[in-house]
């Protein structure tokens, strides 16, 4: 008798882990772009944060035109808004898969990025799959490399410094990295909270691989969702967690002093780069007392942290204002 061989990623459960607020506008696209998975054994956890618009007026619309996925599907009800980190967490919380994988409801994936994940995960035994994202603006779509290097330690090294995507999103995680390891999300860090949690998952993971294809779909337009808010709330989030990041990496990470220095740096130049103009001469005052490191980092950031270190203040925000612009006129 012929024996049949099942691959192990076949039977495996993958949780969809969604939170929802004020995205009544791209909610339908990305709940399409979840049901007509090619993988079918999924279940969905979404999760509304009080979102005050219709987005799960919509949401469950859409739910009825997929029967054979609606059983699979948990709509969980926060009684106040919490923010992302919490709406995250409760979503882990309800979750049964071997794996699971952030979506944000106003983003989405491409139809076979379950089966192409778990494909690789298979044939890897990766504990994380990491692919790439297309960047969807108004006008045009790039590309976005997750910028995985093959050494685990290099990776690390490179999300800590912001080299490498940062996100959640973008990913598929072994469940019991979460579990085992007690990390979860920072409650009411909703700036930062990919940043703080990802280095975590990533030193626990035995393998981590990289799927270079963008099948998440990154959009850019959207200027109420959490990550688009980059307001002075967000460089505290920000500061909290490097506080966390250092003290979790202190005992745990060879030559940490260097790198932590060279956190502290990536994250200053970051914040100058993206905060408001109004934030920048906070932003501008941290971590004056680093000077002896090696800058390797790349030729933009390298000018900023160079013009803030030798407190040229208003020649370092004339370049930012004109970095920013030509990002915006050509994706850059």
């Amino acid at each position: 008798m012929k024996q049949v061989v099942i691959c192990n990623y076949i039977i495996m459960l993958v949780s969809i882990l969604i939170p929802v607020y004020n995205v009544e506008k791209y909610i339908g696209r990305c709940a399409y772009s979840l049901f007509q998975q090619t993988y079918d054994n999924i279940e969905y956890i979404f999760v509304n944060d009080c979102s005050p618009d219709r987005s799960i007026e919509v949401l469950r619309s859409i739910i009825e035109e997929f029967p054979n996925r609606k059983k699979k599907v948990k709509i969980i009800e926060h009684q106040t808004n919490k923010g992302l980190s919490a709406a995250r967490n409760t979503a882990l919380e309800n979750a049964s898969g071997e794996y699971v994988m952030h979506v944000d409801s106003d983003d989405y994936i491409d139809p076979q990025t379950v089966e192409l994940a778990l494909r690789k995960a298979d044939a890897e035994q990766s504990d994380i799959v990491v692919f790439d994202m297309s960047l969807i603006y108004n006008d045009v779509t790039t590309y976005s490399s997750a910028m995985v290097v093959p050494d685990k330690n290099k990776y690390l090294n490179s999300i800590l410094c912001r080299d490498s995507a940062v996100c959640l999103c973008g990913g598929l995680y072994r469940k019991r990295l979460y579990t085992d390891n007690n990390i979860h999300a920072i409650d009411g860090l909703n700036y930062g909270e990919d940043y703080v949690t990802k280095p975590r998952l990533v030193y626990y993971a035995n393998k981590v691989s990289h799927l270079q294809l963008p099948l998440y779909k990154y959009v850019q337009y959207n200027a109420s969702s959490y990550t688009q808010n980059v307001k002075a709330t967000a460089i505290n989030d920000i500061l909290k967690a490097i506080d966390i990041l250092v003290d979790f990496f202190r005992t745990r990470h060879s030559n940490f002093h260097q790198i932590e220095n060279m956190i502290k740096i990536r994250n200053k130049v970051f914040l100058l780069e993206y905060c408001e103009r109004a934030n920048r001469k906070f932003v501008y005052s941290l971590f004056n007392e680093i000077s002896d490191v090696d800058l390797q980092m790349p030729l933009k950031h390298r000018i900023v942290w160079t013009l803030s270190s030798k407190k040229c203040y208003r020649l370092m925000s004339l370049y930012i204002d004109i970095a920013k612009f030509i990002k915006r006129q050509f994706h850059i």
